[in-house]
């Protein structure tokens, strides 16, 4: 999706040194008969000295998702747990006074760990690394480059792995009642519990620290979902896919305090199976769109 491209450059200019010009004179007398000749000088010019600039590397990083494309996200299923991987390149990166690249090597670190180093350039040869995550949230990336004189370049990005979790659910039996369940509502009908769970229910998931954003689609079966903070107030629109509000804050997940859908059925079920409304949601970790 995105790319990285960084570059630092030092720059040496030429200093002119300039030299001091003389200057002539001449005098007579008529009583003494004798007279003075011009003093003449020469003028000394320093010509200016030529530098060769000494320039650090340009590092060129590239990160694709497991599909090939251009992305510094990826995503991870929470249940059944999978990995999501990308992969790194720095192809395109060079040394722009001809030094010659010795290196290029790469670290990756998310909350919980710092996995082992990586070289994308050595022995004259670009190479590609891939990363496997099985934790969501912000990955902290740090590409270096050396050249043969021993100019560094840093590089300092972040990738992202977003969670997917669809929460268990029961499948609806009624369907909700015009009227009774409006947008902005994240309560449900609680004051008549046995409709409960029979056209509406809540559905908590899980945020971690640096969650940025939370979006939840319909699925399967027919139905409109809300997202809801730990206080039961409305933090989205409401309908077949909602998003929550930009600039929303998150906090962790704390025991029981869970953020959470609020999902409503649409459409009247036939027993036993009813309308299994299913909701899938993406927890993510890059600033929103």
């Amino acid at each position: 999706m995105r790319g990285t491209l960084v570059l630092s450059v030092v720059m040496v200019g030429a200093l002119l040194l300039a030299g001091c010009s003389g200057s002539s004179s001449s005098s007579s007398s008529s009583t003494s008969g004798t007279s003075s000749k011009a003093l003449n000088t020469t003028k000394t010019q320093t010509k200016a000295l030529n530098v060769t600039p000494n320039l650090p590397p340009i590092i060129l990083l590239k990160v694709t998702n497991s599909t090939g494309a251009v992305s510094n996200v990826t995503f991870i299923q929470e249940t059944p747990r999978t990995k999501g991987n990308l992969t790194f390149s720095a192809v395109g990166s060079k040394d722009p006074d001809a030094d010659g690249l010795s290196a290029i090597a790469i670290t990756v670190q998310d909350a919980n760990r710092t996995y082992p180093p990586g070289v994308l350039f050595s022995a004259g040869t670009f190479r590609s690394v891939t990363y496997s995550f099985d934790r969501a949230g912000p990955v902290n990336v740090t590409v270096s480059g050396i050249d043969v004189r021993g100019d560094v370049t840093t590089v300092h990005s972040m990738v992202y792995v977003d969670l997917i979790t669809t929460p268990g659910h029961n499948a609806f039996k009624g369907q909700n009642p015009p009227g009774l369940y409006s947008a902005g509502d994240c309560s449900g009908p609680t004051a008549v519990a046995i409709i409960d769970g029979t056209f509406w229910e809540p559905r908590k998931f899980t945020t971690e620290d640096g969650t940025k954003w939370v979006e939840a689609t319909v699925t399967k079966g027919k139905g409109s979902v809300e997202i809801c903070d730990p206080a039961g107030k409305s933090i989205s629109n409401y309908g077949t896919t909602a998003t929550t509000t930009k600039g929303t804050a998150f906090a962790p997940t704390v025991g029981d305090q869970q953020y959470y859908l609020s999902v409503v059925s649409t459409s009247a079920g036939t027993p036993p199976a009813g309308n299994d409304v299913v909701v899938g949601i993406i927890v993510h970790y890059e600033p929103q769109p």
